[in-house]
């Protein structure tokens, strides 16, 4: 009988072999041939750091697959679109297949490019598209012979790869290739990660290993300490004050209670489960404004007084009573103008002029590419303008940040990040301020020197971070620290997490995780199909709730789900049933902005069944009182007749959605379809309708003018001062009104 050893190389020389690999462009080292080898044999977890060939170990594992079933299928999975992009172009470089046989799918591609896209031998995609065309019936899985999931410590919670690893499992001949540089911050994180992907075998290497170590290079890490201005310790003294002020009470203590985040959301926790009286609710809203104080207090310690500014002027534009709490506070009212002074007198945080420091010594070492991490846009923006006034072109900076629109910041889109990335490799620029984009997911040239604005309590962000010098040469990390602040605590959090990892990790060498068992559910399915609702069933969702584990729920129920724009309700379950789903949140959201009652006018409208679904069991996080709850809830159910069902989690929703679509559908009513035409009115519905048309007069104001006036004819012939005389008119909605209803119509025709 062959030994482990003789076995590996066995099958490392079957992988050299293989006709599909090309060889002239794929240097396999001993480590990666070794993980690959054994990889095929069984759905394994690959722990390797950054810059140590992952995607080459995908290749030679993809084209033994390939080889093996001639006629199936791999598909490699990233989070985002750009690492899709470049792990297409990695893959179409390893592997000696026609260019038109590996293809990136993405969500920019319409549905129909998508469909024979997933008929190509081999497919890049994100995990939400292959979630949502596997519901949609737009990808058949069982001829895929391997998925490989990148960035494998994305399987956590709801993410979209728990939901495809689940489904991939029941298909014969599965494999599962997962990779990541760290799988998690905690020992209970990387369990989670193997339950969820169903591995059964961990490969680990690390800096330390015998075979990875000939290929390391050097990478120095120091630090660089500045000390804060008193003008901003000055400022933190006030938050310190402030918060201490607000903790002191609810925590029973005498002042001296821990301050920190953790422990102020944990007491509000506490105090909202036992709250029943408007004062006790007052209590908790009182306190959870220290978590405003808390946040100002961060961004002062570690970014400055523009961050700080701005985040107070963003908090002013929200409707909670603890954001009004906070900013209503005297001592606070001084800090923010002096905080504005500090900025109209050009002052930055200290840590500017190390950054500056730091770049000069690295462009004195002859670095070519240097990146700069910080954790916000807003400071990102300042850094640029900071290093390009102060070098004045001897050396060149420019922002990357994600395609997320933020308040007063559009976001890049991918074309733009990649003219961006372009421009860096090729020297129009030669520093990159980033913010988290930068860490994962995006083709970025490796750097020379890495620098660290802030610190992130992460383990997986620091690797991440570290990961982007020493790659083929040596580099440099700077990580620029105010003394005594988070930057401090952060670093050295994310340490140890990181020596916690690994610590966890060590020993699972070729650990058996055991998780082949199937779970209780996907036995259930397997053996009895209990969990399936019997009949063919269809769902349409509304494409905002693509992301949602509920459709990944009805899925698995058996449910064909149809993704469509819906113009009214979340789910359609039949031709007269629709549902409008909120969680909690949302509905203490939809509250506070208005939107509820519009919504459930316009269900009622639509459809002969409308219901809403609240979904989980914890208090709101927003605050809103008791009363409101409870009176929205009240008028949802009494004047507009409409059902509100609780249910405690996705998993219930999908249940309740699978199982009153059955009832309507295979009962003889007619499937569920998007209407255009509406539901025959009333003719209460027709005057609200018609009295709603008026300016600013929304479906309870249209109710109120009725109550009063009786008819549609006296509504709109009542003066000023009679529709002044409703609740909700003052004296501009009044006249224009009337001016509305009393204009000469000059259109033409």
């Amino acid at each position: 009988m062959a030994s482990d050893s003789e076995s590996v190389f066995e099958e490392g020389e079957l992988l050299r072999s293989n006709p599909i690999l090309n060889w002239g462009f794929v240097e396999a080292r001993s480590y990666q041939l070794s993980i690959a080898s054994k990889a095929l044999k069984e759905n394994t977890l690959v722990v390797l750091p950054t810059g140590l060939g992952k995607t080459i170990i995908a290749a030679l594992v993809a084209a033994h697959r390939l080889q093996e079933f001639p006629d199936g299928r791999v598909v490699m999975l990233a989070p985002t679109k750009p690492l899709a992009y470049q792990h297409r172009r990695s893959l179409g470089v390893a592997l000696r297949l026609p260019p038109d046989q590996i293809v990136a799918v993405t969500g920019e591609d319409p549905p129909e490019k998508r469909a024979s896209g997933w008929l190509k031998r081999v497919v890049v995609s994100t995990p939400q598209v292959l979630m949502n065309d596997l519901i949609s019936g737009r990808v058949d899985i069982s001829k895929v012979k391997l998925m490989i999931f990148d960035e494998a410590h994305r399987a956590v919670g709801e993410y979209a790869y728990t939901y495809l690893a689940e489904r991939y499992v029941d298909e014969p001949d599965h494999l599962i290739l997962a990779l990541t540089a760290s799988p998690g911050d905690s020992r209970e994180q990387i369990r989670e990660v193997m339950r969820n992907l169903h591995i059964t075998r961990v490969h680990v290497r690390s800096l330390k290993s015998g075979d990875v170590k000939p290929y390391i290079v050097p990478v120095k890490v120091k630090w660089r300490e500045v000390e804060l201005t008193p003008e901003i310790r000055e400022a933190i003294n006030i938050l310190q004050r402030y918060v201490r002020g607000k903790v002191k009470a609810p925590a029973g203590s005498d002042g001296d209670a821990e301050l920190s985040l953790k422990s102020i959301l944990r007491i509000g926790e506490e105090l909202r489960r036992r709250a029943s009286t408007t004062s006790e609710k007052a209590e908790v809203a009182n306190l959870y404004s220290a978590v405003h104080a808390m946040k100002v207090l961060e961004l002062l310690e570690t970014q400055g007084p523009e961050a700080a500014v701005k985040y107070m002027s963003q908090l002013s534009k929200r409707k909670t009573t603890s954001a009004r709490i906070f900013l209503g506070d005297e001592d606070v009212k001084t800090l923010s103008k002096n905080l504005k002074r500090l900025l109209d007198m050009g002052m930055g945080h200290p840590k500017e002029e190390a950054l500056i420091e730091a770049l000069e010594e690295a462009l004195r070492l002859s670095s070519r590419r240097i990146i700069v991490f910080t954790s916000y846009r807003v400071t990102a923006s300042r850094l640029v303008k900071v290093i390009n006034d102060r070098f004045k072109g001897s050396a060149s900076a420019v922002r990357l940040i994600g395609q997320e629109a933020r308040e007063g910041d559009p976001g890049l889109s991918q074309r733009e990040q990649n003219l961006i990335l372009d421009d860096f490799k090729e020297g129009t620029y030669n520093i990159l301020v980033a913010t988290q984009i930068g860490e994962e997911g995006l083709d970025i040239a490796e750097c020379d020197t890495v620098i660290f604005y802030d610190s992130v309590p992460s383990a997986v962000r620091y690797i991440q971070r570290r990961g982007r010098t020493g790659r083929r040469s040596p580099g440099t990390v700077e990580v620029l620290i105010a003394k005594g602040t988070r930057d401090e605590s952060y670093y050295w959090i994310a340490k140890r997490r990181e020596a916690r990892i690994e610590e966890a990790l060590k020993g699972m060498e070729g650990f058996d995780s055991g998780s082949d068992q199937p779970s209780l559910d996907r036995f259930l399915r397997s053996e009895t199909g209990s969990r399936e609702i019997k009949g063919s069933v269809k769902v349409i969702a509304d494409h905002r709730e693509a992301n949602s584990r509920v459709v990944a729920e009805l899925s698995r129920l058996g449910v064909d789900v149809e993704l469509a724009s819906l113009p009214h309700g979340d789910y359609i379950l039949s031709e007269r049933v629709a549902v409008e789903r909120k969680t909690v949140n949302d509905f203490a959201s939809s509250i506070i902005d208005g939107r509820l009652f519009e919504q459930a006018s316009t269900l009622k409208r639509e459809f002969e069944r409308p219901l809403i679904i609240m979904e989980g069991i914890n208090p709101p996080a927003r605050d809103v009182r008791p009363e409101a709850l409870m009176g929205a809830l009240g008028s949802l159910l009494v004047d507009y007749g409409l059902p509100v069902v609780w249910t405690r989690d996705s998993s219930e929703t999908a249940l309740l959605l699978a199982s009153i679509a059955r009832r309507e559908q295979v009962e003889g009513r007619k499937p569920p379809r998007i209407r255009c035409e509406k539901k025959p009115l009333s003719v209460r519905e027709l005057q609200e309708y018609i009295v709603a048309g008026l300016p600013n007069v929304d479906s309870t104001l249209a109710r109120r003018l009725l109550q009063r006036f009786k008819t549609v004819e006296r509504v709109f012939t009542a003066s000023m001062g009679e529709l002044k005389s409703v609740e909700g008119i003052g004296d501009k909605k009044s006249k224009l009104i009337r001016d509305v209803l009393t204009s000469i119509y000059e259109g033409g025709g």
